[in-house]
């Protein structure tokens, strides 16, 4: 009796855990480690009910009696108890997806229908029973406990090699299903059966047995910290996914664009030197590091305020949220910026009569595609944009005559090339390990091929620097040299995304826009 009372007091304990943590409860001196998912303490309920179980047949005793048949239902004993059983397992298998939250509540429906398989297995007669009891189960189940093991692991680094594979994690767990039988044959077995075993064999059983896993483990551990594999995994798990410094600021913000620019995102406030503003979208954003660092070289004061989908044009988004609802249109970006430009124009202390520039204007955005307002003009089938040229640059022209109109200077940034269509897509997600540690998961495509998709604006931004002595940067050499566009160029990964460029990239353009500001007069 007293083993039945210690485990199920384990039993209560246990689960009691798992549902005060699966509620977000926390337990004081308990790692969570102990009371998670994997974690021991909040899954030994499980266990403990397999050993309640086992602990009350043995105490019925060896022989139990045959039983007999269901009343009414002419059913052999056990019938009801192991289709019982089998019902809930099956159900699991639907009722239970990453949507249901766990552990909790859900682990009792395996649970308790796995035990009550088992204790139908008592009788011999009960039809679950039987087919469980024919050879192909029994080999199964011998080996079972075996593939627990070894399925996962082979799981996690099939995932890993070929992520964009649906089945690999089926093919994986069948493929496991090999060194459980091996381990089962040549490991569990001789343990488990062991007898009259001398120090020798026991010595030479746990050196073959830990041995190798041990020593894989030290040596991708070495290789990790030491080796090849972590220099070049490095380059896709780094800081390339960092969110750039003015999005880390919140300095960039998402639709409706209906905010004014904060006050707080300026860098280098105490400089001396004429102010520098970065407008436009997420283009713009990836490009704070550039423009921050050049302002802390030419000591001017650094103001970034960028909208996501939004550029800093009167054109709408195709596709976004802004052409759905008229009171949010990126035009109140633009407008309310304007305003709040035109104020600090004001507060400037050349005041109307100033005939010098009191500030700079660093404009970037994606090439497209926007909507059109009216008749968009002949576009290359190949373009990323869905307008003209001619559409474009006129849109452009507006907006810069209204930046110098308020005494400001202004630096229209090139798009970046984008990596979007195939066969030039760049798709990290889908990037394997097996392609990282092999000939890498960089992308290279002719600039011809970039220049074409982007020409529209490229065309239409020479235009409209020439028609207002706006300054046109363009940065194409820094990612196409050699007419070959590349997302890692000299060990460093360009990009984080196929339309934008990394962190580290951007600071390396730091010298390109302190350049291209100190020209400009």
């Amino acid at each position: 009796a007293l083993p039945v009372v210690v485990v199920a007091a384990v039993a209560v304990a246990s689960f009691g855990l798992m549902m005060l943590t699966s509620r977000g409860g926390q337990v004081p001196f308990v790692p969570g480690d102990l009371v998670g998912f994997y974690g021991p303490l909040g899954r030994a309920w499980e266990f403990a009910a397999g050993a309640l179980l086992a602990l009350m047949l043995a105490g019925a005793g060896a022989g139990v009696p045959a039983g007999r048949r269901v009343w009414h239902l002419g059913l052999p004993p056990g019938s009801v108890e192991g289709l019982l059983g089998l019902a809930m397992l099956v159900a699991s298998l639907w009722l239970i997806d990453e949507s249901v939250p766990g552990p909790g509540l859900r682990n009792l429906l395996p649970v308790i229908g796995t035990v009550l398989i088992l204790h139908a297995g008592v009788h011999r007669t009960s039809p679950v029973s039987r087919v469980l009891a024919t050879r192909p189960f029994v080999a199964l189940g011998d080996v079972s406990y075996s593939w627990y093991l070894w399925h996962w692991p082979l799981i996690v680094f099939a995932v890993l090699l070929w992520p964009d594979r649906p089945l690999v994690p089926v093919a994986a767990a069948i493929v496991s299903l090999l060194p459980s039988i091996a381990s089962y044959r040549w490991v569990e077995q001789p343990i488990r059966q062991a007898t009259g075993m001398t120090r020798a064999r026991w010595a030479r059983l746990l050196t073959f047995t830990l041995t190798p896993p041990l020593a894989f483990s030290a040596s991708l551990l070495w290789v990790a910290n030491n080796g090849y594999w972590n220099d070049r995994v490095a380059l896709y798990g780094g800081d390339w996914r960092t969110a750039h410094v003015s999005r880390l600021a919140g300095c960039f913000v998402g639709l409706p664009a209906n905010e004014t620019p904060p006050l707080t995102c300026t860098w280098n406030a105490e400089a001396t030197g004429k102010p520098i503003f970065l407008f436009g979208d997420s283009n713009a954003d990836h490009f704070s590091e550039a423009v921050i660092g050049a302002g802390y070289a030419l000591d001017r004061p650094v103001t970034v305020f960028t909208v996501g989908e939004c550029p800093f044009l009167d054109v709408v988004p195709f596709g976004s949220e802004s052409d759905k609802a008229p009171d949010n249109l990126c035009g109140s970006y633009v407008s309310r910026t304007l305003a709040r430009l035109d104020s600090l124009a004001s507060k400037d202390e050349a005041g109307a009569g100033r005939t010098e520039p009191w500030g700079l204007v660093v404009l970037s955005s994606s090439s497209g595609p926007w909507v059109p307002e009216g008749d968009a003009g002949a576009v290359d089938p190949l373009s990323e944009m869905n307008v003209s040229a001619d559409y474009l640059e006129a849109v452009m022209t507006t907006t810069l005559n209204k930046l110098q109109a308020l005494g400001l200077q202004v630096l229209m940034v090139q798009p970046v090339p984008h990596f979007i269509r195939e066969p030039y897509d760049l798709h990290y997600d889908e990037c394997s390990l097996w392609r990282i540690l092999g000939e890498g998961c960089e992308v290279h495509m002719p600039q011809a091929f970039a220049d074409r998709m982007q020409g529209n604006w490229r065309q239409a931004a020479v235009r409209a620097g020439a028609a207002t002595g706006a300054t046109i940067l363009d940065l194409r050499s820094q990612f196409c040299p050699d007419q070959l566009c590349s997302t890692m160029l000299e060990g460093v990964n360009v990009y984080s995304d196929a339309g934008h460029i990394s962190v580290a990239k951007s600071a390396q353009l730091i010298p390109d826009f302190t350049e291209a500001m100190r020209r400009i007069p």
